[in-house]
């Protein structure tokens, strides 16, 4: 049957070429915004990965890192009275106008405040440049922010020190590091909590406040306990989270509560439908030409189940003979957004196998619809 199905296929070579590339198009519409959808959700909690703690302390009413609210620190420091705790640390956050000396135009940049003495985060860079942070106005810069910043990596290490103005306030680049952009900001900023409070972030709140409280366990192990714990001793006006439910916090923000999650799946359907509506007009076109050597099959005995089964096998190699070239294309387009906006896309075995399912169900759909052509086909009529 798989002989008959190919040899239906490429006796009309340019219909063949036309349907697989009808599902590679489909493809890569459903890769792009499963990559687009990934990017958002995998920017949005990159900092939050790379916390150095095992316990975060939040406001009850933040939702994301746009949208956070602060607490007393008085709460981080009662932490310490536990006998799990090793270390708190607090963390500041903002986002701020940031204009470059060597950039184009202002950029939204975030903005992480923290003290220096303290190791808060696990990024290459910072613990190698955060005692640098003990000057005023000095900063470190994230090497994977937007292009439009203008070239400061290389200037730094040519051995000049560009400056930035964030929020009207001067500072200078004292070192960089890796972390990347997300869809709230073009860029990101890691300096002192003095540095972060002279940037004019002390007019947003009231002495004492902080945005997350970072607490550190003597063992990893007690975790559940720990949180447990705290929960328990600390006052209503703290969250208490564990590292990976502070990451999960924020994508389902961005995946409920906003629109954006909605649209990619959109997005994912259009790419579905477009690739069935180009597979069915293929196979429909294919089965009203061989109408009468279908009928001919079925004077000899053979079945609809058969007959269908031979334009779902057709349906199979245009899903793979489409799928190939849509993911190679697919990759092109990552590589090419990743390299453009900074964004985190890449290709993945789970997304990858998603993606080649999600096509042969659409093009079997397809063939279901186009076969129904031979179930009302009488063979006499087409004699």
């Amino acid at each position: 049957m798989s002989s008959l199905a190919w040899q239906l296929l490429k006796r009309e070579k340019l219909r063949f070429f036309i349907g697989a590339m009808g599902v590679a198009f489909g493809v890569v519409l459903m890769f792009m915004q499963f990559g687009f959808q990934s990017a958002l959700f995998d920017s949005a909690a990159l900092m939050q990965s790379t916390l150095n703690g095992d316990i975060v302390l939040i406001n009850p009413n933040t939702t994301s890192l746009v949208n956070i609210w602060h607490f007393t620190e008085r709460r981080l420091y009662q932490a310490l009275a536990s006998k799990y705790v090793l270390s708190v640390s607090p963390l500041y956050v903002g986002y701020a106008a940031c204009t470059s000396e060597y950039g184009e135009g202002t950029r939204r940049t975030f903005v992480l405040g923290f003290k220096p003495e303290q190791c808060v985060f696990r990024i290459n860079g910072v613990e190698e440049n955060r005692y640098k942070l003990h000057a005023d106005d000095e900063v470190l810069f994230d090497e994977l922010s937007r292009k439009e910043f203008g070239p400061l990596s290389e200037r730094l290490r040519s051995g000049a020190q560009p400056t930035l103005k964030v929020s009207h306030h001067n500072v200078k680049i004292a070192g960089t590091f890796k972390l990347g952009t997300s869809f709230g900001a073009d860029g990101n900023i890691i300096t002192s909590d003095s540095t972060f409070f002279r940037m004019g972030f002390q007019k947003e709140r009231e002495p004492g406040l902080i945005d997350i409280g970072l607490i550190r366990l003597k063992s990893s192990s007690d975790l559940a306990v720990a949180q447990a714990e705290l929960k328990k001793v600390l006052a209503s006006d703290v969250l208490v989270l564990t590292r990976a439910e502070f990451i999960n916090l924020e994508k389902n923000y961005w995946r409920q509560t906003t629109a954006i999650g909605f649209i990619f799946s959109i997005g994912v359907v259009l790419g579905l439908v477009v690739g069935a509506i180009i597979v069915y007009q293929i196979l429909y076109s294919d089965v009203n030409d061989h109408l009468a050597e279908y009928a001919t099959l079925k004077a000899m005995g053979y079945s609809d189940t058969f007959l269908t089964d031979v334009v779902l096998q057709e349906a199979i190699i245009l899903s793979s003979a489409g799928f190939l070239p849509g993911l190679a294309i697919s990759g092109f387009l990552y590589a090419l957004t990743r390299d453009v906006t900074g964004l985190p896309m890449s290709l993945n075995l789970q997304s990858e196998l998603f993606v080649a399912a999600l096509s042969i169900v659409m093009c079997c759909c397809s063939a279901m619809l186009a076969a129904s052509r031979l179930r009302t086909a009488d063979p006499v009529e087409c004699f």
